[in-house]
Formats: C-alpha cells, sequence, structure tokens
C-alpha cells in the first residue's frame, strides 16, 4: 500500500515541525517524506535500527523487571560493578549520559540498596559510588538477562551471521573486535 507524503503530513506538516527540537537527521527524514510519493519507502530503510532498538528495549525492560531492575538503573549497576569506587561524574561520562540523569540513577541505586555513596578520601568536595552486598549479587545475575535477550534479538540469524552483526556493531560503537 503505497501512502502519499501529503496524506500522511496534510497541511499541518510546517506547523507541526516548526519549534520542536529535532536531530538534524530526524528534519532530514521528515523532509525527504514530505517530498516523496511514496512514504513507505522513504520510512523502511531510516526507522530499521530506531525499531531494532525499540524490540530489544522493551524486551531488556520485561526481563530486567523479572530481576527487579529498571532500565534506567541497569548500566549503571553494571558498569559499577566492573568498576567500584568511582565518582558519579566518572560514571556519566563513561555510559554517555548527562549529570542529571546518572544522578537520579544513582539516587535510584541507593534507594533500591544496590549502591552507597562514600567520602572521596582525595577530594573532600566528591563522594565516591560503590556497589553494596545486594548490588554485586544483583550484577551478578544479570549477564544471563543480557545474553537472553541477545538470543532473542538474533534468534533468526545463523552463527555465521551473528558473528557478522556484532563485528558490525563494534565497529559501529568503536569498540575493538573480540578475539
Amino acid at each position: 500500500m503505497t501512502v502519499e507524503a501529503s496524506e500522511f503530513f496534510g497541511n499541518r506538516f510546517h506547523s507541526d515541525v516548526e519549534g520542536e527540537e529535532l536531530a538534524k537527521g530526524q528534519f532530514e527524514i521528515l523532509i525527504d517524506v514530505h517530498r516523496s510519493k511514496d512514504i513507505s519507502a522513504v520510512l523502511q530503510k531510516p526507522t530499521l535500527i530506531q525499531t531494532l532498538a525499540r524490540r530489544i528495549d522493551m524486551k531488556m525492560k520485561e526481563l530486567l523487571k523479572a530481576h527487579d531492575v529498571d532500565l534506567k538503573v541497569f548500566a549503571n549497576l553494571m558498569f559499577l560493578s566492573e568498576k567500584d569506587g568511582v565518582t558519579q561524574r566518572e560514571i556519566g561520562n563513561k555510559l554517555n549520559f548527562p549529570e542529571y540523569y546518572t544522578s537520579r540513577n544513582v539516587d535510584a541505586l541507593i534507594r533500591d540498596g544496590f549502591a552507597e555513596r562514600r567520602p572521596n578520601p582525595d577530594s573532600r568536595r566528591s563522594m565516591l559510588v560503590f556497589l553494596t552486598e545486594k548490588g554485586r549479587a544483583k550484577a551478578r545475575e544479570l549477564p544471563e538477562v543480557i545474553r537472553a535477550s541477545n538470543e532473542e534479538s538474533l534468534a533468526g540469524l545463523t552463527e555465521e551471521e551473528r558473528a557478522q552483526v556484532i563485528r558490525l556493531l563494534q565497529k559501529v560503537v568503536g569498540l575493538p573486535p573480540e578475539d
């Protein structure tokens, strides 16, 4: 089924977009869609990665909820399981989260008993974040959750295709290939 772009946006395209904060790529997609006669062809390719990301996100939320962990604090918890006793700023920098978001996530970890703040012996003005025993135990449970989510996401692929996807994703995010 072909959908005309003008039917999709109607006369409201310009007023809907005006004043909204859109990333350059999002805006370019909207312009392409607006100019296109076949919206489905334009939208299919740009949303592929976003569709996959949403599916993985929803599955991870579901799996983590069964372990009483919110997806928002998941990355923080796993980071601290690898490198305990760091500042919130270091957590945010490593995970590429804004300071306010990291602060809220650390607060949630502390509220749930997974982490605690302790004074930084090298600086009176900062605190270090440490996992509690409960946090370490919870972090040990989660690699299986990650594996299950990854398995489900890649279920339709052969082993060779899975390995290729992993290599390509590592390249995209700038990680060295695993041996």
